[in-house]
């Protein structure tokens, strides 16, 4: 039982939105970021033909993780399929 006079209810629901507002900020932030990599990605495709997970750290100033997250999305989003193994994979468009 909160003592009397306590505004522990408002203060607590102030806290939690703030936090959600900023979980909600970067997880916004999150998407967009991808959807500017995957139509970066899919230009140099359409131009190039091929791509590796260092030329999308360069293009999109990702780092290793967040480049192979972006491959492994379009790859869930049958947009590209790998080609070769290990250092020399290389992604191309679906056919």
């Amino acid at each position: 039982m909160e003592p009397k006079g306590c505004d522990c209810l408002w203060s607590k629901t102030a806290r939690a939105y703030a936090a959600l507002k900023s979980d909600v900020e970067y997880i916004r932030d999150k998407v967009a970021s991808y959807i500017k990599a995957k139509t970066m990605i899919l230009d140099y495709l359409k131009e190039n033909g091929e791509i590796t997970n260092a030329t999308i750290q360069e293009l999109c100033g990702f780092t290793k993780q967040q480049a192979r997250s972006a491959i492994d999305k379009m790859r869930d989003e049958k947009l590209i399929e790998k080609v070769g193994k290990a250092r020399g994979s290389k992604y191309v468009l679906k056919a």
